[in-house]
């Protein structure tokens, strides 16, 4: 997102000035992402369930379902970060990692003391498990392991791509209200 604008490359002024819309190219560019994501991280299913051994109970299809949209809504955030206007790249890159890295320890994913850690913050504030995309992520994956019923997953999925739909809306609002005074 951030090389396809008109004034960061000359990609992106390549871009802008052919006859491809701007909408039609940021969404091969973006489906070519999650499409490059999604296998890397199928890929690395396929490592736990075969190389690893991790019994999923005939549920792969339900972790592909929950992987897609993992990498449907890490590329939302990734869009909106790099869509904040008139930051460097490397800032950008910076926030991202910090958003995921503060997301990741109040899920509880660095061992057991920011498990305990989550669970308190879940009792206190149950809404901040709710917006924090990396809990809602492995709460999806729990309720692949760990409930018969697919009704846990579907909501968990469902927030993530209510997660996923609000990300991208903000990325398209920035990027839509910028003006390049000249290429």
């Amino acid at each position: 997102v951030q090389r396809m604008r008109p004034n960061a490359s000359a990609l992106g002024a390549r871009r802008a000035v052919s006859g491809l819309s701007h909408g039609r190219a940021m969404a091969a560019t973006l489906f070519a992402c999650w499409l490059v994501n999604f296998a890397c991280l199928t890929v690395a299913v396929l490592v736990m369930r075969f190389v690893v051994g991790v019994d999923f109970g005939n549920r792969e299809g339900a972790c592909l379902a929950v992987t897609a949209t993992a990498s449907l809504t890490a590329l939302s955030l990734g869009c909106a970060v790099s869509a904040i206007p008139k930051l460097p790249e490397s800032t950008k890159s910076g926030i991202l990692t910090g958003v995921v890295c503060f997301a990741s320890l109040f899920a509880g994913l660095y061992g057991q003391p920011t498990m305990e850690l989550a669970d308190m913050v879940a009792a206190s504030a149950p809404w901040a498990a709710w917006v924090n995309p990396a809990a809602q992520i492995a709460q999806a994956f729990y309720s692949v392991m760990y409930y018969d019923s697919f009704g846990s997953l579907l909501v968990h999925v469902g927030t993530l791509l209510v997660m996923a739909a609000v990300l991208f809306l903000l990325a398209v609002g920035s990027l839509r209200r910028q003006r390049y005074a000249s290429i």
